[in-house]
């Protein structure tokens, strides 16, 4: 429930509203929120990393070599790629 509030709007007349409370809930939470998705999407990324490290050469100049023709294909056709969220 609002506060209520009383204004002077002449001498002797008053009238009452009720004047909104600001509540930081919906903030706190949205941060929390975001802090949250930032380390689990960091955590991800490092976890990737660490895959790639342990990836072997060849598997490493397969992926390049299809990604090579991939752009190729890209710029041919003059298509843009799409990135995809997450």
């Amino acid at each position: 429930m609002l506060p209520v509030l009383c204004k002077k709007i002449h001498n002797s007349q008053f009238i009452e509203f009720q004047a909104p409370v600001w509540d930081p809930a919906p903030m706190l939470r949205d941060t929390f929120t975001h802090a949250t998705l930032t380390i689990y999407h960091l955590t991800l990324d490092f976890m990737r990393f660490l895959g790639s490290l342990l990836q072997s050469r060849s598997a490493l100049a397969a992926e390049n070599l299809f990604l090579r023709k991939q752009l190729a294909l890209y710029q041919e056709r003059q298509i843009r790629p799409v990135v995809k969220n997450e």
